[in-house]
């Protein structure tokens, strides 16, 4: 497939946007992140997505069966 191996390597990126992880009544949490509720916000698990994909944590590896 056409451009896959420069997929394949991509380097941390140099801003993290905000995406830090936050200790929060013990729990680390992502202190950018929320999901939007009709009523409140809930707060995303560290690392959340943004955070995988900036390179700033390891990714961790989903496999689909």
């Amino acid at each position: 497939y056409p451009g896959f191996q420069e997929l394949a390597v991509q380097l941390p990126s140099a801003d993290n946007f905000g995406h830090v992880p936050f200790r929060y009544d013990g729990v680390d949490i992502c202190q950018r992140c929320f999901v939007e509720h009709r009523t409140f916000r809930e707060t995303v698990f560290w690392p959340c997505l943004s955070a995988q994909i900036l390179g700033l944590t390891p990714r961790e590896e989903k496999w689909i069966p």
